[in-house]
């Protein structure tokens, strides 16, 4: 047998369960089979019951992925008695038993994220949680839309300071703070530039931390202070006098600017309409000089002096400020906590609220204790994005009061890959962890990675992580090195670092696609090279470059929806009608390539654009939000201008809009100005709602950020961002040292400094472990372009990729030149037509314009429309009807001979119904889920109780079909848009499910139906609108589709029809 180096870590792993163990697990370490494996140790060999074990992942998609492993390892164990553990195969007296009981228990397991894990304990106590008996568990799209009402609450209460309206609400919230004080306070903020977005920004970074609020209200306002008046600026005249007469020469610059400034602060004492609070003191240009010569002591050393003299003058100029701020920053604490009490007292909880209501919950001994008998272990994986509400929370539960029972805690993580700050995850609570655990067991054996990249990671990040500058209270994440896997092929893969000796700002996009070309030839094909992007920004640039050259791409959640060029210009339109007062966002929207003004047009005001910009202001009145915006986009053809070049991810970002925008109006009922507040969040947000992935398994380079690769692998891997500037994405707002809010609203709240310091340095040392991520991610082939231009001083300018540049000279790596083309990728057939649309980006505007033009008398028709056509009650307009008839010949083939579908049907149908039974397919993994997503899909419906038990049998049978079953097995794709041309008219479509047929590699389409009446003709009219999706998918895919698959939901079963297509 093969001997690992960490062999004996990993045995301990399986087998020690009478242990608590910390574990460091490398990048491709393979620790998820190891968590699955002593799980399985303790079910099987131990006897304690899955139902005592927890097993805590961070997303969802790893839940997911841990149960189905578990599940697999069960049944097999179930049938056999046998399991295969870590290169060996043990059997278990009574394994099989005990394996049946655990498959049994699997649905209830407490095998989940976090947040499940949260929710299941406050429904576990819901008296104790202060919760009503049913908690309705909010989404995250629906946690945003929740910012919007309490943006409007806050901002309520602001301006109700200024009428008195809001004094008793002041009052009411009991915090220290009177009306008085708070609109003395406020108005000192606006005066000073303050903007009531900064007071919204304030409270929404609150209310994420709410739990950690408590330092916060107990910190002291700051002083008012004493006021700069003319005594004041009096003394410090004589000060600076007395540091002049030192000098003795009249024209050194620094004794110029020093007079300068004694003669500015005579004329503020001698001029009484000054509002001396409001001035700054200013030492000018001049007082950079200074000689020794003259001043009898080195220049600097009297600058510090002049600095010293002015310093009271700014901190009693600012006092106000800091302690308006202050105020401020109690009032918006106390306000989040009582909306936050709202919530848990209704019941209605957000994602953040789950942490904090279990953290609040298990400070109960009673809980605790309980808590303690009813789980024997609780394992946790990815620790290193944990914080520390979530350490409280497991310790609360392991070790009530004293140290952990041996066994209870498993912990399992990579202080290397912690790369979500913005998510709350801390570093420092998983180091503190560590230093607390006795038994700590580290993994190195990389399973992922070839021997020559495993050996090039290693040397830049051992330089890169030690190259991180120590910071106080930020200890620097040791690097481990990883190992290669014994039976790895020695010298196998390849990594490739590229620069050029005078790098231009386009080299690294010409590295990127010379590698790929390169890659392609080496017989790799194009779905195998990934593209790993620091920003979306990047990610939309590298689309650009590739869609330029001709090379097909796949993105998978790279952009922002609300961030993509086409919907910005949607967002800016959106924003001209919901304030007609804002001549700007007019003419910003006249010069969208939607409404299409030249520079002429916008002089006269009778143009078309400012018609539509007109009827829709006057629409909008009597419109929800959802309808305007289908308005809008209707009415600019939107749809057909990315039909006709074949930009179906943008149709898809189009669509995502449309849907966002009904649930906002079901969920708020608020305007499109508030729409479009929310929207320009999303943009901005780094965790805005991401581009839909559609991918279906075109050969195209994937293209995602750095965070969306987290925990997956890839033949090849390029690297882009690197020579992009470093910008820190260090928060304005954070928690200091003693736990109090820390912020700058015009001026620091007065611990910010500090507080601001460290997170710069918590910044920078989390670029390097994101790099670290990526270059992991890597199976046979890395590519890093470090195109990094040099300083005026002949240095590296600070970029991404800087520190892996000094660590490839550091270790004289060898850094090359862009190699020379080997073979080129086959063209995107999408792209191919040049008179369409030419997408480099210095035609970009251009080609919007042209395609706009192009597509501005397209029909467009539903592909519904093309099946039902001829049926007086499918509720068709006339021009409809007309295009459907003569499309239909456009069909090919109709299957006849179908038989009626017969069986007793739901009591529930119609549209509304049928809606609500795609929504909760679309958003489910296996059966298990049904009972979580049903409620919420219901009420958005607005489906009564018989309907919604209905939906939940309905979701239930489907998703138990073998067909639904094998097609989630094997990773099918859900709601695929397809769209496409049928002589001259823009037909679309939805494709519940897509999967391939093991069978016969095709392509298989099936459709969920919930018709109460189904005759033969409908049966067959179905599969005639199947034949139009395959027929639109094979022309974008290149793939044929072999199978197509109706199922009708009937009471308490599915019928299933299926077409076997001719290949």
């Amino acid at each position: 047998m093969t001997e690992y180096s960490d062999a004996a870590a990993r045995h301990q792993i399986i087998h020690d369960t009478g242990r608590n163990l910390f574990v460091e697990a490398g990048a491709g370490s393979g620790k998820t089979h190891l968590l699955v494996q002593r799980i399985l140790t303790l079910v099987l060999e131990d006897g304690v019951p899955l139902s005592s074990v927890a097993a805590i992942t961070f997303t969802e998609k790893a839940a997911g992925e841990l149960v189905a492993r578990v599940r697999r390892a069960l049944q097999e164990i179930a049938e056999t008695g046998r399991m295969k553990l870590f290169k060996e195969f043990r059997e278990f007296p009574g394994a099989t038993a005990r394996a049946q009981r655990a498959l049994e228990e699997l649905p209830g397991a407490a095998l989940e994220t976090l947040h499940s894990f949260c929710l299941r304990l406050i429904q576990m106590f819901p008296l104790e949680a202060g919760v009503p008996p049913l908690v309705r568990k909010s989404d995250d799209l629906g946690d945003s839309f929740a910012s919007v009402d309490r943006h409007h609450r806050l901002l309520g209460l602001v301006n109700g300071v200024f009428t008195g309206a809001a004094d008793e609400e002041i009052r009411d919230l009991d915090c220290g703070v009177s009306p008085a004080d708070l609109r003395e306070s406020i108005e000192v903020l606006l005066d000073n530039g303050v903007r009531l977005h900064n007071i919204t920004d304030l409270a929404d970074w609150m209310d994420e931390h709410w739990g950690e609020l408590a330092s916060t209200m107990e910190a002291p306002l700051a002083p008012a202070g004493q006021p700069v008046d003319r005594d004041f600026l009096g003394a410090l005249q004589s000060e600076l006098r007395a540091l002049r007469a030192t000098c003795t020469v009249d024209d050194d610059k620094l004794a110029v600017a020093v007079n300068e400034l004694i003669t500015t602060l005579s004329s503020l004492c001698d001029d009484p309409t000054v509002d001396l609070q409001q001035v700054e003191p200013v030492l000018k240009a001049g007082g950079r000089g200074g000689t020794k010569t003259a001043w009898g002591r080195p220049g600097a050393d009297v600058r510090r002096e002049v600095e010293r003299i002015l310093a009271p003058w700014k901190e009693r100029a600012d006092a106000p400020l800091i302690r308006a701020v202050t105020v401020l920053r109690r009032v918006v604490a106390a306000v989040v906590l009582r909306d936050a009490a709202l919530r848990q007292r209704t019941g209605s909880v957000e994602y953040h609220d789950m942490i904090y209501l279990a953290d609040a919950l298990l400070r109960d001994e009673q809980v605790q204790q309980a808590l303690l008998a009813r789980f024997h272990t609780i394992c946790v994986d990815e620790f290193q994005d944990t914080d520390p509400a979530q350490l409280r929370i497991v310790r609360a539960i392991v070790s009530p009061g004293k140290d952990p029972e041996a066994g209870s805690l498993f912990l399992v993580g990579d202080p290397k890959q912690s790369i979500y700050r913005f998510r709350r995850a801390d570093i420092m609570t998983y180091l503190q962890a560590r230093q607390d655990s006795p038994d700590l067991l580290k993994l190195t054996t990389n399973f992922r990675s070839e021997d020559t990249v495993i050996g090039a990671v290693n040397t830049l990040f051992r330089h890169a992580f030690g190259a991180v500058e120590d910071t106080e209270g930020l200890p620097r994440v040791p690097y481990d090195d990883l190992s290669t896997r014994p039976e790895a092929t020695p010298n196998a893969g390849s990594v490739t670092l590229l620069r050029e000796e005078e790098p231009t700002p386009e080299s690294e996009d010409q590295d990127i696609v010379a590698a790929i070309r390169n890659l392609h030839g080496q017989e790799l094909a194009l779905k195998d090279i990934s593209i790993l992007c620091t920003t979306h920004a990047v990610a939309r640039r590298v689309m650009g470059v590739l869609a330029g050259e001709g090379i097909p791409y796949v993105s998978e959640a790279s952009t922002r929806v609300y961030d993509d060029e086409v919907i910005t210009q949607l967002r800016t339109i959106l924003r001209a009608v919901a304030d007609p007062a804002d001549s700007f966002a007019e003419v910003a929207a006249l010069r969208t390539t939607l409404l299409g003004s030249s520079d002429e047009e916008l002089g006269a005001r009778e143009r078309r654009g400012v018609e539509k910009l007109q009827a829709w202001r006057s629409a909008a009145a009597a419109m929800t939000v959802a309808d305007l915006i289908d308005m809008v986009i209707a009415d600019t053809e939107l749809p057909q201008s990315l039909a006709a070049s074949g930009q179906l991810e943008r149709l898809a970002r189009v669509r995502f809009v449309q849907d966002h925008a009904r649930r906002f109006s079901a969920e708020t009922h608020r305007d499109l100005r508030d729409f479009v507040r929310w929207a320009d969040q999303q943009a901005s947000s780094r965790d805005g709602a991401g581009d839909p992935i559609l991918d279906d398994g075109t050969d195209g380079v994937r293209i995602m950020t750095i965070h969306a690769s987290k925990g997956r692998e890839f033949e090849a891997v390029i690297l882009a961002g690197m020579a992009g500037s470093a910008p820190s994405r260090a928060d304005r707002i954070g928690i200091g040292g003693d736990g109090v809010i820390e912020t700058k609203i015009g001026v620091p709240t007065p611990g910010y400094e500090h507080f601001s310091a460290r997170d710069k340095a918590a910044d920078a040392a989390e670029r390097i472990r994101l790099l670290y991520v990526a270059a992991t991610r890597a199976k046979r082939h890395l590519v890093i372009p470090l195109e990094i231009p040099r300083t005026q001083g002949g240095s590296y300018a600070k970029r991404v990729g800087t520190p892996l540049l000094l660590a490839a000279e550091d270790a004289q790596l060898p850094v090359e030149t862009r190699p020379g083309v080997t073979a080129a990728p086959p063209q995107d057939p999408a792209l191919q037509d040049a008179h369409l649309v030419d997408l480099k980006r210095r035609h970009r505007k251009e080609a919007l314009v042209a395609l706009h033009e192009r597509a501005r008398h397209l029909p467009r028709l539903k592909a519904t429309a093309i099946v039902h056509a001829g049926d007086p009650d499918a509720g068709l307009n006339p021009l409809e009807e007309q295009l459907g008839l003569q499309l239909r010949g456009a069909l090919g083939d109709v299957v006849i001979g179908t038989a009626p579908v017969t069986g007793r049907p739901l009591a529930s149908h119609g549209s509304d119904f049928g809606t609500a039974v795609h929504e909760v397919m679309e958003r489910i993994t296996s059966p298990d889920d049904i009972a979580d997503v049903v409620p919420t899909i219901a009420g958005l419906n607005g489906l009564n109780e018989r309907a919604t038990a209905d939906l939940a049998a309905a979701a239930t049978s489907l998703a138990e079909t073998a067909e639904v079953r094998a097609a989630l097995a094997a990773g099918a794709v859900r709601e695929v848009p397809v769209i496409g041309m049928v002589e001259q008219t823009a037909v679309e479509g939805v494709i519940d499910l897509l999967h391939r047929d093991p069978d016969t590699g095709g392509w298989t389409i099936v459709d969920y139906k919930t018709d109460a009446s189904v005759t033969a003709d409908t049966v067959s009219s179905y599969f005639a609108q199947l034949q139009l999706y395959a027929r639109l998918l094979e022309n974008t895919v290149h793939t044929p589709v072999t199978r197509l698959v109706l199922l009708f939901v009937r009471d308490g079963e599915v019928v299933t029809r299926v077409h076997q297509l001719a290949q």
